[in-house]
C-alpha cells in the first residue's frame, strides 16, 4: 500500500457504502485518540512512583509533561505539514514506547524526567497534532464527527491508562 498517497475522499473511492465504514473510520478515530493520550495519563498517574526518594515534589511530573507538550503545540503546526502522516505516527509510537521504557528502567530520577517523561510528553502533543489535523483530509460530513471521535477517545484514555497503571 502506498501510504504517501493522498487519502480517499469518497465511499466510492475507499470501495465502501453505508454506516458501517462510517462507524469502523470513527472507531479508529477513538482507539487513536484513547492511545494518543495513553502515555500522558499513565506518566502523571505514576507520578509518586517516578520520584520514589528523591524529595522531588509530584507536580514536577506534571511540569515537565506540560511545559514541553504545550511549546511543542505552539512551534510544530508551522512545520508539520512537510512530514508525511506515516512518519508523524511512527514518531508518535517510538517516542511514546521509549518514554514509558525509560523511565521504567532509569535510576536517575532527573534522567526519568528530563527524557523519559518529556519524551512522552512530546509524543502526545505531536499525537495531538496530527489526530486532530487528520479529519480535515476526510469529507466536510465526517470531519466533524472524526474530531468528536478523536476527543472522545482523549477522554477515555484517563479510564484505560488508569485501569492500565
Amino acid at each position: 500500500a502506498d501510504l504517501s498517497a493522498p487519502l480517499p475522499r469518497t465511499r466510492a473511492e475507499r470501495g465502501e457504502s453505508g454506516v458501517w465504514a462510517r462507524r469502523r473510520l470513527l472507531g479508529g478515530f477513538v482507539l487513536s485518540g484513547i492511545l494518543v493520550e495513553v502515555t500522558w495519563v499513565v506518566l502523571l498517574a505514576a507520578a509518586k512512583d517516578i520520584l520514589r526518594g528523591s524529595g522531588i515534589p509530584t507536580s514536577s511530573v506534571l511540569v515537565a509533561v506540560t511545559f514541553p507538550g504545550w511549546l511543542t503545540k505552539v512551534f510544530v503546526p508551522y512545520v508539520v505539514d512537510r512530514v508525511p502522516y506515516p512518519a508523524r505516527i511512527a514518531c508518535i509510537v517510538v517516542l511514546g514506547m521509549f518514554s514509558l521504557f525509560f523511565v521504567s528502567v532509569a535510576s536517575n530520577v532527573y534522567l526519568k524526567l528530563g527524557v523519559g517523561v518529556v519524551a512522552g510528553a512530546l509524543s502526545t502533543a505531536v499525537g495531538e497534532i496530527t489526530y486532530l489535523a487528520l479529519p480535515g483530509r476526510y469529507p466536510p460530513s465526517l470531519t466533524h464527527s472524526a474530531i468528536i471521535a478523536v476527543g472522545c477517545g482523549t477522554g477515555m484514555s484517563g479510564l484505560t491508562a488508569s485501569g492500565f497503571y
